[in-house]
Protein backbone atom coordinates (compact mmCIF):
# COMPACT_ATOMS: atom_id res chain seq x y z
CA UNK A 1 0.00 0.00 0.00
CA UNK A 2 1.37 3.45 -0.88
CA UNK A 3 2.45 6.15 1.63
CA UNK A 4 -0.02 9.55 1.61
CA UNK A 5 1.04 12.16 -1.00
CA UNK A 6 0.01 15.53 -0.38
CA UNK A 7 -0.50 17.83 -3.27
CA UNK A 8 -1.44 20.81 -1.99
CA UNK A 9 -1.47 21.96 2.03
CA UNK A 10 -5.25 21.19 2.07
CA UNK A 11 -5.49 18.30 -0.17
CA UNK A 12 -4.29 14.52 0.01
CA UNK A 13 -4.32 11.06 -1.56
CA UNK A 14 -3.98 7.58 -0.46
CA UNK A 15 -3.48 4.34 -3.49
CA UNK A 16 -5.15 1.35 -1.81
CA UNK A 17 -3.80 -1.82 -3.74
CA UNK A 18 -7.69 -3.58 -4.16
CA UNK A 19 -6.00 -6.54 -6.00
CA UNK A 20 -7.40 -9.35 -3.60
CA UNK A 21 -10.76 -8.43 -3.48
CA UNK A 22 -11.20 -7.58 -7.32
CA UNK A 23 -12.28 -11.42 -8.11
CA UNK A 24 -15.51 -10.47 -6.12
CA UNK A 25 -16.29 -6.61 -7.15
CA UNK A 26 -19.28 -6.59 -9.58
CA UNK A 27 -19.40 -10.21 -10.02
CA UNK A 28 -22.77 -11.49 -11.85
CA UNK A 29 -24.90 -14.62 -10.69
CA UNK A 30 -26.53 -16.29 -13.80
CA UNK A 31 -29.20 -18.99 -13.97
CA UNK A 32 -29.95 -20.58 -17.20
CA UNK A 33 -32.91 -22.95 -18.14
CA UNK A 34 -32.95 -25.40 -21.47
CA UNK A 35 -32.07 -28.36 -22.45
CA UNK A 36 -28.78 -30.03 -22.70
CA UNK A 37 -27.15 -33.23 -24.28
CA UNK A 38 -27.25 -35.11 -20.67
CA UNK A 39 -27.23 -34.05 -16.63
CA UNK A 40 -29.74 -34.64 -13.66
CA UNK A 41 -33.29 -32.55 -14.50
CA UNK A 42 -35.36 -29.59 -13.12
CA UNK A 43 -32.61 -29.01 -10.37
CA UNK A 44 -30.81 -25.66 -10.50
CA UNK A 45 -26.83 -27.38 -10.45
CA UNK A 46 -24.45 -24.64 -9.42
CA UNK A 47 -21.83 -24.55 -12.35
CA UNK A 48 -18.27 -22.85 -11.49
CA UNK A 49 -16.29 -23.35 -14.77
CA UNK A 50 -16.36 -25.19 -18.55
CA UNK A 51 -14.92 -28.15 -17.27
CA UNK A 52 -17.46 -28.72 -14.76
CA UNK A 53 -19.99 -27.90 -17.28
CA UNK A 54 -19.19 -30.39 -19.59
CA UNK A 55 -18.77 -33.03 -17.14
CA UNK A 56 -22.34 -32.82 -16.20
CA UNK A 57 -24.22 -31.59 -18.87
CA UNK A 58 -22.18 -32.44 -22.11
CA UNK A 59 -20.18 -29.92 -24.35
CA UNK A 60 -21.62 -28.06 -27.64
CA UNK A 61 -23.94 -30.10 -29.69
CA UNK A 62 -23.54 -29.58 -33.89
CA UNK A 63 -26.90 -31.23 -33.71
CA UNK A 64 -29.76 -28.95 -35.00
CA UNK A 65 -33.91 -29.07 -36.14
CA UNK A 66 -34.39 -27.29 -39.04
CA UNK A 67 -31.56 -24.23 -39.36
CA UNK A 68 -31.60 -23.97 -35.25
CA UNK A 69 -29.19 -25.61 -32.79
CA UNK A 70 -31.30 -28.47 -30.76
CA UNK A 71 -28.92 -27.45 -27.39
CA UNK A 72 -29.07 -23.97 -27.76
CA UNK A 73 -28.15 -23.53 -23.87
CA UNK A 74 -24.60 -24.90 -23.71
CA UNK A 75 -23.34 -22.24 -26.05
CA UNK A 76 -25.30 -19.69 -24.24
CA UNK A 77 -22.89 -21.60 -20.94
CA UNK A 78 -19.48 -21.52 -23.09
CA UNK A 79 -19.90 -17.88 -23.43
CA UNK A 80 -20.56 -16.50 -19.32
CA UNK A 81 -18.21 -19.17 -17.97
CA UNK A 82 -15.76 -17.38 -20.12
CA UNK A 83 -16.44 -14.16 -18.08
CA UNK A 84 -17.89 -15.48 -14.51
CA UNK A 85 -17.45 -18.41 -12.35
CA UNK A 86 -21.00 -18.32 -10.65
CA UNK A 87 -23.78 -19.82 -12.89
CA UNK A 88 -27.01 -21.78 -11.92
CA UNK A 89 -28.08 -24.59 -14.69
CA UNK A 90 -31.49 -25.96 -14.46
CA UNK A 91 -31.80 -28.84 -17.50
CA UNK A 92 -35.91 -28.91 -18.66
CA UNK A 93 -36.72 -32.36 -20.84
CA UNK A 94 -40.02 -33.28 -22.88
CA UNK A 95 -39.17 -31.06 -25.96
CA UNK A 96 -37.17 -34.14 -27.43
CA UNK A 97 -40.30 -36.41 -26.80
CA UNK A 98 -42.79 -37.42 -29.39
CA UNK A 99 -46.64 -39.16 -29.31
CA UNK A 100 -44.95 -42.23 -31.78
CA UNK A 101 -46.54 -43.16 -34.98
CA UNK A 102 -46.78 -46.69 -36.80
CA UNK A 103 -43.43 -49.17 -36.80
CA UNK A 104 -42.43 -51.67 -38.41
CA UNK A 105 -39.72 -54.39 -37.70
CA UNK A 106 -37.48 -55.78 -39.98
CA UNK A 107 -36.65 -59.37 -39.26
CA UNK A 108 -34.14 -62.25 -40.41
CA UNK A 109 -34.57 -65.74 -41.31
CA UNK A 110 -32.26 -68.17 -39.67
CA UNK A 111 -30.16 -70.60 -41.15
CA UNK A 112 -30.77 -74.49 -40.51
CA UNK A 113 -29.39 -75.72 -37.32
CA UNK A 114 -26.86 -79.27 -37.78
CA UNK A 115 -28.49 -80.64 -35.42
CA UNK A 116 -32.49 -81.18 -36.66
CA UNK A 117 -31.04 -82.70 -39.86
CA UNK A 118 -33.77 -85.56 -40.47
CA UNK A 119 -32.97 -88.33 -43.11
CA UNK A 120 -35.98 -88.67 -45.59
CA UNK A 121 -36.53 -91.69 -48.90
CA UNK A 122 -33.51 -92.56 -50.46
CA UNK A 123 -32.76 -93.89 -53.94
CA UNK A 124 -30.20 -95.46 -55.71
CA UNK A 125 -28.78 -95.55 -58.54
CA UNK A 126 -25.09 -95.95 -60.96
CA UNK A 127 -24.40 -93.24 -64.05
CA UNK A 128 -21.12 -92.61 -66.27
CA UNK A 129 -19.32 -89.16 -65.52
CA UNK A 130 -16.47 -87.22 -66.61
CA UNK A 131 -14.06 -85.46 -65.03
CA UNK A 132 -16.83 -84.68 -62.29
CA UNK A 133 -19.62 -86.11 -60.77
CA UNK A 134 -22.81 -83.90 -59.35
CA UNK A 135 -20.06 -80.81 -59.91
CA UNK A 136 -17.47 -82.72 -57.93
CA UNK A 137 -13.94 -83.38 -59.53
CA UNK A 138 -13.24 -86.78 -59.75
CA UNK A 139 -9.83 -88.35 -58.50
CA UNK A 140 -8.29 -91.36 -59.20
CA UNK A 141 -7.59 -92.39 -55.72
CA UNK A 142 -11.38 -92.36 -55.26
CA UNK A 143 -11.69 -95.17 -56.91
CA UNK A 144 -13.58 -97.81 -54.36
CA UNK A 145 -13.90 -95.11 -51.53
CA UNK A 146 -17.20 -93.90 -50.30
CA UNK A 147 -17.46 -90.02 -50.51
CA UNK A 148 -20.35 -87.92 -49.44
CA UNK A 149 -21.64 -84.47 -51.09
CA UNK A 150 -23.57 -82.47 -48.51
CA UNK A 151 -27.14 -81.14 -48.60
CA UNK A 152 -27.19 -77.74 -50.44
CA UNK A 153 -30.07 -76.84 -48.08
CA UNK A 154 -32.97 -74.59 -49.46
CA UNK A 155 -35.50 -73.18 -47.54
CA UNK A 156 -38.98 -73.41 -47.74
CA UNK A 157 -41.58 -71.52 -45.68
CA UNK A 158 -39.84 -73.08 -42.27
CA UNK A 159 -38.44 -75.93 -43.35
CA UNK A 160 -35.05 -76.52 -45.36
CA UNK A 161 -34.84 -79.83 -47.95
CA UNK A 162 -31.43 -80.71 -49.83
CA UNK A 163 -29.95 -84.10 -50.96
CA UNK A 164 -27.42 -85.72 -49.66
CA UNK A 165 -25.51 -87.30 -51.98
CA UNK A 166 -22.87 -90.90 -51.09
CA UNK A 167 -21.13 -92.14 -54.18
CA UNK A 168 -18.04 -94.36 -55.11
CA UNK A 169 -15.96 -94.34 -58.09
CA UNK A 170 -15.89 -97.93 -59.72
CA UNK A 171 -13.37 -97.31 -62.84
CA UNK A 172 -11.44 -94.37 -63.46
CA UNK A 173 -9.91 -94.05 -67.13
CA UNK A 174 -7.59 -91.22 -68.26
CA UNK A 175 -8.51 -89.27 -71.55
CA UNK A 176 -8.01 -85.84 -72.33
CA UNK A 177 -10.88 -84.72 -71.05
CA UNK A 178 -10.34 -85.88 -67.86
CA UNK A 179 -11.14 -89.18 -65.90
CA UNK A 180 -13.91 -90.82 -67.43
CA UNK A 181 -15.51 -94.17 -65.44
CA UNK A 182 -18.71 -95.23 -63.76
CA UNK A 183 -19.87 -94.34 -60.27
CA UNK A 184 -23.06 -95.69 -58.20
CA UNK A 185 -24.58 -93.59 -55.53
CA UNK A 186 -27.23 -93.44 -53.36
CA UNK A 187 -29.11 -89.80 -52.69
CA UNK A 188 -30.75 -89.28 -49.58
CA UNK A 189 -33.37 -86.31 -48.93
CA UNK A 190 -32.99 -84.50 -46.05
CA UNK A 191 -34.45 -81.93 -43.90
CA UNK A 192 -33.48 -79.94 -41.08
CA UNK A 193 -35.39 -76.25 -38.67
CA UNK A 194 -34.10 -73.39 -38.35
CA UNK A 195 -31.62 -72.15 -35.34
CA UNK A 196 -34.81 -71.50 -32.94
CA UNK A 197 -33.33 -68.71 -31.06
CA UNK A 198 -32.40 -66.34 -33.91
CA UNK A 199 -35.14 -67.46 -36.43
CA UNK A 200 -37.31 -64.15 -37.15
CA UNK A 201 -35.39 -61.94 -34.79
CA UNK A 202 -36.21 -58.24 -35.47
CA UNK A 203 -32.90 -56.54 -36.07
CA UNK A 204 -34.71 -53.14 -36.87
CA UNK A 205 -37.74 -50.99 -35.65
CA UNK A 206 -38.33 -48.17 -38.47
CA UNK A 207 -40.84 -45.72 -37.09
CA UNK A 208 -42.91 -43.14 -39.34
CA UNK A 209 -41.84 -39.12 -38.86
CA UNK A 210 -44.63 -36.88 -38.33
CA UNK A 211 -44.78 -32.97 -37.69
CA UNK A 212 -47.31 -30.34 -36.20
CA UNK A 213 -49.49 -28.19 -37.69
CA UNK A 214 -50.37 -25.51 -34.96
CA UNK A 215 -52.13 -28.64 -32.85
CA UNK A 216 -52.46 -31.15 -35.78
CA UNK A 217 -50.28 -33.63 -35.79
CA UNK A 218 -49.72 -35.75 -39.08
CA UNK A 219 -47.47 -38.95 -39.65
CA UNK A 220 -45.50 -38.88 -42.64
CA UNK A 221 -46.38 -42.92 -42.87
CA UNK A 222 -48.87 -44.99 -42.74
CA UNK A 223 -48.47 -48.46 -44.61
CA UNK A 224 -45.25 -49.96 -45.19
CA UNK A 225 -44.55 -52.62 -47.34
CA UNK A 226 -40.89 -54.60 -48.89
CA UNK A 227 -39.53 -56.85 -51.62
CA UNK A 228 -36.58 -58.27 -50.37
CA UNK A 229 -35.45 -60.05 -53.82
CA UNK A 230 -32.18 -61.49 -53.53
CA UNK A 231 -31.98 -60.80 -50.13
CA UNK A 232 -34.23 -64.04 -49.06
CA UNK A 233 -31.21 -66.17 -49.54
CA UNK A 234 -28.38 -63.40 -49.32
CA UNK A 235 -29.06 -61.44 -46.22
CA UNK A 236 -26.42 -58.72 -47.48
CA UNK A 237 -27.97 -58.14 -50.35
CA UNK A 238 -30.38 -55.22 -50.28
CA UNK A 239 -34.15 -54.41 -50.79
CA UNK A 240 -36.64 -52.29 -51.31
CA UNK A 241 -39.12 -50.36 -49.19
CA UNK A 242 -41.75 -48.87 -50.32
CA UNK A 243 -43.96 -46.14 -47.88
CA UNK A 244 -47.39 -44.89 -48.10
CA UNK A 245 -48.98 -42.03 -46.51
CA UNK A 246 -50.35 -38.55 -46.19
CA UNK A 247 -47.21 -36.89 -46.57
CA UNK A 248 -44.61 -39.56 -47.37
CA UNK A 249 -45.08 -41.86 -50.81
CA UNK A 250 -41.21 -42.73 -51.25
CA UNK A 251 -39.26 -45.89 -52.04
CA UNK A 252 -35.81 -47.13 -50.57
CA UNK A 253 -32.91 -49.20 -51.41
CA UNK A 254 -31.94 -50.74 -48.15
CA UNK A 255 -30.15 -53.57 -46.62
CA UNK A 256 -28.79 -54.48 -43.22
CA UNK A 257 -25.11 -54.69 -44.33
CA UNK A 258 -23.66 -52.17 -41.49
CA UNK A 259 -20.29 -51.93 -43.65
CA UNK A 260 -23.14 -50.77 -46.49
CA UNK A 261 -23.92 -47.06 -47.58
CA UNK A 262 -27.50 -48.61 -48.34
CA UNK A 263 -27.74 -49.95 -44.16
CA UNK A 264 -30.85 -48.77 -42.87
CA UNK A 265 -29.94 -45.57 -41.02
CA UNK A 266 -27.77 -44.74 -43.31
CA UNK A 267 -30.23 -43.89 -45.94
CA UNK A 268 -33.47 -43.36 -43.53
CA UNK A 269 -31.54 -41.86 -40.13
CA UNK A 270 -31.84 -42.58 -36.66
CA UNK A 271 -33.57 -39.63 -34.74
CA UNK A 272 -37.20 -38.23 -35.55
CA UNK A 273 -35.78 -35.31 -37.15
CA UNK A 274 -32.31 -35.94 -38.41
CA UNK A 275 -33.78 -36.50 -42.29
CA UNK A 276 -36.36 -35.77 -44.34
CA UNK A 277 -37.56 -39.44 -44.90
CA UNK A 278 -40.88 -40.21 -44.08
CA UNK A 279 -39.39 -43.18 -41.30
CA UNK A 280 -36.42 -43.72 -38.93
CA UNK A 281 -34.62 -46.30 -37.41
CA UNK A 282 -35.26 -46.14 -34.39
CA UNK A 283 -33.17 -49.28 -33.02
CA UNK A 284 -30.71 -50.96 -35.05
CA UNK A 285 -28.18 -54.27 -33.62
CA UNK A 286 -25.31 -53.72 -36.07
CA UNK A 287 -23.27 -55.56 -33.79
CA UNK A 288 -25.20 -58.41 -33.55
CA UNK A 289 -26.17 -58.75 -36.87
CA UNK A 290 -21.98 -58.75 -37.60
CA UNK A 291 -22.06 -61.65 -35.55
CA UNK A 292 -25.10 -63.77 -36.45
CA UNK A 293 -23.91 -63.56 -40.62
CA UNK A 294 -19.81 -63.96 -39.09
CA UNK A 295 -21.24 -67.10 -37.83
CA UNK A 296 -23.62 -68.35 -41.03
CA UNK A 297 -26.16 -67.80 -38.61
CA UNK A 298 -28.76 -65.91 -40.68
CA UNK A 299 -30.16 -67.16 -43.90
CA UNK A 300 -31.79 -64.18 -45.04
CA UNK A 301 -33.95 -61.22 -44.88
CA UNK A 302 -37.96 -62.40 -44.51
CA UNK A 303 -40.66 -60.78 -46.65
CA UNK A 304 -42.79 -60.10 -43.67
CA UNK A 305 -42.53 -56.73 -41.36
CA UNK A 306 -43.59 -57.18 -38.02
CA UNK A 307 -46.23 -54.06 -37.81
CA UNK A 308 -45.83 -52.55 -34.49
CA UNK A 309 -48.14 -51.44 -32.09
CA UNK A 310 -49.64 -47.34 -33.22
CA UNK A 311 -49.82 -44.86 -30.54
CA UNK A 312 -52.67 -46.49 -28.36
CA UNK A 313 -50.14 -48.65 -26.96
CA UNK A 314 -46.90 -46.60 -26.63
CA UNK A 315 -45.86 -43.08 -26.64
CA UNK A 316 -42.44 -41.20 -26.16
CA UNK A 317 -43.55 -38.33 -24.38
CA UNK A 318 -44.13 -40.08 -21.18
CA UNK A 319 -42.57 -38.57 -18.02
CA UNK A 320 -38.78 -38.81 -17.61
CA UNK A 321 -37.16 -41.45 -15.51
CA UNK A 322 -33.19 -42.48 -14.41
CA UNK A 323 -31.36 -44.72 -16.26
CA UNK A 324 -30.71 -48.08 -14.12
CA UNK A 325 -28.64 -51.82 -14.17
CA UNK A 326 -30.37 -54.47 -13.43
CA UNK A 327 -30.19 -55.67 -10.05
CA UNK A 328 -26.74 -56.93 -9.27
CA UNK A 329 -27.23 -60.42 -7.35
CA UNK A 330 -24.41 -62.49 -5.12
CA UNK A 331 -23.18 -65.60 -5.33
CA UNK A 332 -24.98 -69.07 -4.87
CA UNK A 333 -26.16 -69.16 -1.18
CA UNK A 334 -27.04 -72.61 -0.40
CA UNK A 335 -29.46 -73.30 -3.53
CA UNK A 336 -30.50 -69.29 -3.66
CA UNK A 337 -29.26 -65.70 -5.15
CA UNK A 338 -29.54 -62.74 -3.50
CA UNK A 339 -30.67 -59.78 -4.75
CA UNK A 340 -28.04 -57.24 -3.47
CA UNK A 341 -28.14 -53.34 -5.40
CA UNK A 342 -28.58 -51.66 -8.77
CA UNK A 343 -27.04 -48.21 -10.22
CA UNK A 344 -29.44 -45.55 -10.91
CA UNK A 345 -27.77 -42.60 -12.87
CA UNK A 346 -27.16 -39.14 -11.64
CA UNK A 347 -28.17 -38.09 -14.98
CA UNK A 348 -31.89 -37.92 -16.68
CA UNK A 349 -33.87 -39.08 -19.67
CA UNK A 350 -32.78 -41.54 -22.68
CA UNK A 351 -28.99 -39.84 -23.30
CA UNK A 352 -28.31 -41.26 -20.31
CA UNK A 353 -28.66 -44.61 -21.14
CA UNK A 354 -25.57 -44.30 -23.48
CA UNK A 355 -23.64 -42.05 -21.35
CA UNK A 356 -21.66 -44.86 -19.01
CA UNK A 357 -21.31 -48.45 -18.51
CA UNK A 358 -20.19 -49.57 -15.32
CA UNK A 359 -17.39 -52.51 -14.55
CA UNK A 360 -17.20 -54.81 -11.56
CA UNK A 361 -13.46 -56.08 -11.01
CA UNK A 362 -11.24 -57.80 -8.86
CA UNK A 363 -13.68 -59.68 -7.49
CA UNK A 364 -12.09 -61.28 -3.89
CA UNK A 365 -14.67 -64.10 -2.56
CA UNK A 366 -12.38 -64.55 0.70
CA UNK A 367 -13.09 -61.08 1.75
CA UNK A 368 -15.65 -60.22 -0.33
CA UNK A 369 -14.02 -57.09 -1.51
CA UNK A 370 -14.43 -55.53 -5.17
CA UNK A 371 -13.86 -52.79 -7.05
CA UNK A 372 -16.48 -50.37 -8.91
CA UNK A 373 -15.32 -48.89 -12.14
CA UNK A 374 -17.47 -46.41 -14.00
CA UNK A 375 -16.16 -46.29 -17.42
CA UNK A 376 -17.40 -44.15 -21.10
CA UNK A 377 -20.29 -45.90 -22.63
CA UNK A 378 -18.33 -45.82 -26.13
CA UNK A 379 -14.87 -47.36 -24.93
CA UNK A 380 -13.88 -50.78 -25.36
CA UNK A 381 -12.30 -53.47 -23.08
CA UNK A 382 -9.04 -53.42 -25.38
CA UNK A 383 -9.04 -49.12 -24.62
CA UNK A 384 -10.76 -48.21 -21.31
CA UNK A 385 -11.84 -44.62 -20.68
CA UNK A 386 -12.18 -44.78 -17.04
CA UNK A 387 -14.20 -42.10 -15.24
CA UNK A 388 -14.32 -42.89 -11.92
CA UNK A 389 -13.13 -45.78 -9.99
CA UNK A 390 -13.70 -47.03 -6.20
CA UNK A 391 -11.46 -49.41 -5.12
CA UNK A 392 -12.02 -52.39 -2.32
CA UNK A 393 -15.92 -51.77 -1.34
CA UNK A 394 -17.40 -54.83 0.33
CA UNK A 395 -21.30 -55.10 1.42
CA UNK A 396 -20.64 -55.07 4.97
CA UNK A 397 -22.40 -52.05 6.39
CA UNK A 398 -20.51 -51.53 9.38
CA UNK A 399 -17.18 -50.97 7.00
CA UNK A 400 -15.91 -47.51 6.05
CA UNK A 401 -15.52 -49.27 2.97
CA UNK A 402 -19.23 -50.11 2.66
CA UNK A 403 -20.26 -49.62 -0.77
CA UNK A 404 -22.78 -47.74 0.40
CA UNK A 405 -20.54 -45.52 2.39
CA UNK A 406 -18.42 -45.33 -1.13
CA UNK A 407 -20.81 -44.47 -3.70
CA UNK A 408 -23.57 -43.12 -2.31
CA UNK A 409 -27.63 -43.51 -2.25
CA UNK A 410 -29.16 -40.79 -3.07
CA UNK A 411 -28.95 -39.63 0.83
CA UNK A 412 -31.87 -42.41 1.49
CA UNK A 413 -28.92 -43.56 3.76
CA UNK A 414 -25.98 -41.94 2.17
CA UNK A 415 -24.44 -38.89 1.02
CA UNK A 416 -23.99 -39.64 -3.09
CA UNK A 417 -19.87 -39.20 -3.61
CA UNK A 418 -20.18 -40.59 -7.62
CA UNK A 419 -20.54 -37.82 -9.79
CA UNK A 420 -21.93 -40.39 -12.32
CA UNK A 421 -23.86 -42.82 -10.44
CA UNK A 422 -26.31 -43.87 -6.81
CA UNK A 423 -27.17 -47.01 -5.49
CA UNK A 424 -30.67 -48.21 -4.71
CA UNK A 425 -30.44 -51.72 -2.42
CA UNK A 426 -32.48 -54.54 -2.67
CA UNK A 427 -33.30 -54.92 1.52
CA UNK A 428 -30.23 -52.61 3.01
CA UNK A 429 -31.06 -53.86 6.43
CA UNK A 430 -31.07 -57.39 5.55
CA UNK A 431 -27.84 -57.14 3.09
CA UNK A 432 -25.42 -60.27 3.69
CA UNK A 433 -22.61 -58.56 5.11
CA UNK A 434 -20.37 -61.59 3.81
CA UNK A 435 -21.65 -61.93 0.34
CA UNK A 436 -19.95 -60.55 -2.99
CA UNK A 437 -21.71 -59.47 -6.39
CA UNK A 438 -21.29 -62.34 -8.76
CA UNK A 439 -23.56 -61.33 -11.76
CA UNK A 440 -26.83 -59.82 -12.81
CA UNK A 441 -30.52 -60.14 -13.62
CA UNK A 442 -31.65 -59.91 -17.39
CA UNK A 443 -32.44 -56.17 -18.94
CA UNK A 444 -36.05 -55.40 -20.06
CA UNK A 445 -36.46 -55.31 -23.75
CA UNK A 446 -39.44 -55.56 -25.95
CA UNK A 447 -41.63 -57.78 -26.82
CA UNK A 448 -42.69 -58.67 -30.45
CA UNK A 449 -44.80 -61.70 -29.74
CA UNK A 450 -48.76 -61.78 -30.52
CA UNK A 451 -50.37 -59.24 -28.47
CA UNK A 452 -47.94 -56.58 -29.03
CA UNK A 453 -48.22 -56.80 -32.96
CA UNK A 454 -50.84 -55.60 -34.94
CA UNK A 455 -49.27 -58.16 -37.82
CA UNK A 456 -46.36 -61.09 -38.35
CA UNK A 457 -44.50 -61.63 -34.77
CA UNK A 458 -41.11 -62.09 -34.74
CA UNK A 459 -38.71 -62.20 -32.31
CA UNK A 460 -36.63 -59.58 -29.71
CA UNK A 461 -33.15 -59.54 -30.46
CA UNK A 462 -30.62 -61.44 -28.71
CA UNK A 463 -28.06 -59.63 -26.18
CA UNK A 464 -24.73 -61.97 -26.24
CA UNK A 465 -22.87 -62.16 -22.78
CA UNK A 466 -19.37 -62.98 -22.90
CA UNK A 467 -19.03 -65.81 -20.82
CA UNK A 468 -15.89 -67.56 -21.17
CA UNK A 469 -12.32 -66.68 -22.01
CA UNK A 470 -10.54 -67.47 -24.81
CA UNK A 471 -6.48 -68.31 -24.93
CA UNK A 472 -6.10 -64.95 -27.01
CA UNK A 473 -7.69 -62.84 -24.06
CA UNK A 474 -5.39 -60.63 -22.65
CA UNK A 475 -7.60 -60.72 -18.78
CA UNK A 476 -7.31 -57.98 -17.46
CA UNK A 477 -8.76 -56.20 -20.98
CA UNK A 478 -11.11 -58.82 -20.70
CA UNK A 479 -14.33 -58.55 -19.08
CA UNK A 480 -17.56 -61.04 -18.81
CA UNK A 481 -21.21 -60.23 -19.04
CA UNK A 482 -21.53 -57.17 -21.49
CA UNK A 483 -18.54 -56.94 -23.43
CA UNK A 484 -18.32 -55.76 -27.03
CA UNK A 485 -16.17 -59.16 -27.04
CA UNK A 486 -19.66 -61.53 -27.16
CA UNK A 487 -20.24 -60.17 -30.42
CA UNK A 488 -16.65 -60.67 -31.84
CA UNK A 489 -16.03 -60.84 -35.16
CA UNK A 490 -12.44 -59.70 -34.87
CA UNK A 491 -9.44 -59.65 -32.48
CA UNK A 492 -10.59 -56.08 -31.27
CA UNK A 493 -14.27 -56.74 -30.68
CA UNK A 494 -16.81 -54.53 -32.40
CA UNK A 495 -18.78 -52.56 -30.11
CA UNK A 496 -22.00 -52.52 -27.87
CA UNK A 497 -25.56 -52.20 -29.45
CA UNK A 498 -26.63 -48.56 -28.25
CA UNK A 499 -30.42 -49.73 -28.96
CA UNK A 500 -30.15 -52.33 -26.45
CA UNK A 501 -30.35 -49.64 -23.63
CA UNK A 502 -32.42 -47.02 -25.28
CA UNK A 503 -35.61 -45.72 -24.28
CA UNK A 504 -38.37 -48.06 -26.03
CA UNK A 505 -41.59 -46.03 -25.02
CA UNK A 506 -44.08 -46.06 -22.41
CA UNK A 507 -44.30 -50.10 -22.60
CA UNK A 508 -46.25 -52.06 -20.27
CA UNK A 509 -45.07 -55.17 -19.07
CA UNK A 510 -46.78 -56.90 -21.13
CA UNK A 511 -44.81 -55.41 -23.75
CA UNK A 512 -41.45 -56.58 -22.27
CA UNK A 513 -39.59 -59.60 -22.68
CA UNK A 514 -36.72 -60.30 -19.98
CA UNK A 515 -33.42 -61.60 -21.36
CA UNK A 516 -31.20 -64.00 -19.74
CA UNK A 517 -29.05 -62.70 -16.80
CA UNK A 518 -25.41 -63.33 -16.05
CA UNK A 519 -23.75 -65.00 -13.75
CA UNK A 520 -19.72 -66.07 -13.29
CA UNK A 521 -20.95 -69.46 -11.69
CA UNK A 522 -22.06 -72.09 -14.46
CA UNK A 523 -24.00 -73.83 -11.30
CA UNK A 524 -26.42 -70.73 -10.92
CA UNK A 525 -28.27 -72.09 -14.09
CA UNK A 526 -31.16 -74.08 -11.97
CA UNK A 527 -31.04 -71.30 -9.18
CA UNK A 528 -33.50 -68.31 -8.09
CA UNK A 529 -34.21 -65.23 -7.79
CA UNK A 530 -37.21 -63.08 -6.28
CA UNK A 531 -38.50 -67.01 -6.50
CA UNK A 532 -38.13 -66.96 -10.86
CA UNK A 533 -35.86 -69.94 -11.86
Amino acid sequence: MADFIFVSPSVKTKEIDLTPTTTTVGLTTAGLVGETVKGPAFQAIPISNKSQFRNLFGGKSVEKIGDNYKYILPHYADSYLSESNQLFVTRVLGLSGYVAGKAWGVKILASYDPTTIANGSSSTGSTTYVGTFSGVTIAASQVGVTSTISPSFVRSVDTFTGTEVKYIIGTAVSTVSGLTGTVTYTATTQTATPYTVYDKQVVATLRTRGSYSIDTLTYNTSGLTMTVGGAATSPFSTFTLTASGAVSNESYTVSIDPTSTSYLSKVLGSKPKDKATGLFVQTDYPDLINHLQYNNLIYGISSELVVLEDNVKVSFASSYRSAETPWIVSEIRGSVIDRLFKFITISDGDTANNEIKISIQNIAPETGEFDVVIRDFNDTDNNLIVLESFSKCNLDKSSTSFIGNRIGDNGNNYNNLSNYVYLEFDDLDNLPSDAFPAGFEGYNLRSFASGNTNGQVGLTPSMLFKTSYLATDKLSRTYLGISERAYDTSSNGTGINPSFFAYSGGLSASGTTKTKGFHLDSGATLTYVDGNY
